[in-house]
């Protein structure tokens, strides 16, 4: 196992020399016992992840008070309490948004070293730190209370784990004395939620980052067919995980990899990108990177499935429905795919309970967009999956041009209001809609360009509809349903 020095290392404590396995485990993912109830965690296959992580070298576990529902403390306590507890770093977070007065910091913190069976830990973090959370750590004075416990021993290292905006980052630097920080780390995200300029932030502010959603929440161990094969191609022996946490691991003030593993094999897989850790090559990060440009040409929704969304008001499966909608995006047969997903759902947690209350939109880590998620995604879901899509046109239709009118320039939305002007017979309304959805995005999806070309067949543009078809036909030659509509416009 590689280890990394931790450079705040205090005195007295001088725990393992400071040194900190790259790889954390994180327990935010345990096994379950029930898929629907995230208390019911799989106490025999959790305690064979922890005990295959803790003989391979790792030393760093990471919970918190909300995980399973407030159970992965306490099973963490247990299940860590067969092995010396100087031989490993515990950390856990205070829940700023259960905080109604001051005395509820350590009412909670000695309710947490309970649950853990320990009177310290090694790592403690203000847990979730963004525009909307801070204030709340404020009013009740959280961080001077656990300055207290850090200069009383019971807190060895304090930190915050942060999903605000790189404009917040250097006031949450600046309001105490931390030790490290916990960012959201991925080479998804590395451009898209500004986190190379949080972790710039936090290396001029001399704190170590400790990684968390590395293959973010499992989607960069899925890509699409065509990342995925690239990477494959490179180094078929190894998963695409495996190029995430070498990626991430390969930043020099990273000082541990968190990883939320539900499975052995998943454990197993990550401590072997991990011993002997090597970090990417050039080649390999040129890879990388061409495979990600393949990737986020899907528009999928970024969701991590923390569930922090949840409960919904409407009693919606946020992230289910998110799921269906990523696995609609990547895969092969997309329609079949969505289909499956969305009824095998319970029926009163499908995307049509939506009301758009927003109750959701705040609590979201990875800031989802309202607009393209929310307001349009869902109904979206909606009628690609029903047989019988009368029954929701009217409603659906609405919604749309509600999110068209607050973002014009919304491909998801343009493009869902198009096709759903084809099915209706108006195709002069669906080509304004699906050029709208093509503007700025020359050939952005197969999809798009093949509903365009739908639209001219059916507004008599032939001659247009040919040209887009031979244009899609040079990138995908062997679909029939393209060959068909090329032949038809080539014929007419």
């Amino acid at each position: 196992m590689e280890y990394r020095v931790c450079r705040n290392n205090p005195a007295p404590y001088n725990d393992l020399n400071g040194k900190i396995s790259l790889l954390g485990l994180g327990t935010m993912r345990l096994p379950l016992r029930d898929a629907a109830d995230q208390t019911s965690i799989d106490e025999e296959k959790a305690q064979e992840i922890f005990d295959y992580a803790y003989a391979h070298g790792v030393n760093y576990f990471d919970t918190a008070y909300p995980y399973h529902g407030g159970m992965s403390e306490k099973f963490c306590g247990k299940a860590l309490a067969k092995y010396p507890r100087a031989s490993y770093h515990l950390a856990s977070k205070l829940p700023g948004w259960l905080l109604k007065c001051d005395e509820d910091v350590p009412r909670i913190f000695n309710e947490q070293l309970a649950n853990c069976r320990t009177d310290y830990f090694d790592f403690y973090l203000v847990h979730s730190v963004h525009e909307s959370s801070w204030p709340n750590y404020v009013k009740y004075h959280a961080y001077d209370q656990l300055n207290e416990l850090r200069k009383a021993g019971k807190i060895k290292r304090l930190g915050f784990s942060f999903h605000g905006s790189a404009e917040q980052l250097p006031e949450i630097l600046a309001a105490g004395d931390w030790d490290f920080v916990q960012l959201q780390l991925n080479y998804f995200d590395w451009d898209y939620q500004q986190s190379r300029k949080k972790y710039e932030l936090c290396a001029a502010a001399g704190l170590q980052v400790i990684v968390m959603e590395p293959v973010r929440g499992g989607m960069l161990n899925t890509l699409c067919p065509e990342a995925a094969a690239l990477l494959h191609q490179a180094a078929p022996e190894k998963s695409l995980a495996s190029w995430a946490i070498r990626w991430v691991a390969s930043l020099p003030n990273v000082l541990c990899v968190l990883s939320g593993m539900t499975t052995l094999e998943q454990v197993q897989d990550n401590v072997a990108s991990m011993d002997p850790f090597i970090p990417l090559s050039t080649t390999e990060q040129d890879t990388l990177a061409r495979a990600l440009d393949v990737f986020k040409a899907q528009k999928l929704a970024p969701c991590t499935a923390c569930k922090y969304c949840m409960p919904c008001p409407a009693g919606v499966n946020i992230p289910g429905m998110l799921h269906a909608w990523n696995e609609y995006r990547l895969c092969g047969d997309r329609l079949a795919t969505l289909k499956e997903e969305y009824e095998d759902a319970p029926a009163a947690t499908r995307a049509e309970h939506c009301i758009k209350c927003g109750a959701c939109l705040p609590k979201c880590p990875q800031h989802i967009d309202s607009a393209d998620f929310f307001s349009i995604l869902l109904p979206t879901m909606v009628i690609l999956s029903s047989d019988n899509m009368d029954e929701y046109y009217g409603r659906v239709e609405e919604s749309l041009y509600k999110a068209i009118e607050i973002k014009p320039d919304s491909v998801v939305a343009n493009y869902i209001m198009g096709v759903l002007c084809l099915r209706t017979g108006r195709a002069e309304d669906a080509l304004r809609f699906l050029n709208a959805a093509n503007g700025k995005y020359a050939a952005v999806t197969k999809e798009i360009l093949f509903a365009i070309a739908q639209a001219c067949f059916a507004t008599d543009s032939k001659e247009l509809a040919l040209t887009v078809g031979e244009q899609l036909l040079s990138r995908y030659p062997q679909d029939t349903s393209i060959l068909d509509l090329c032949a038809r416009a080539a014929y007419d």
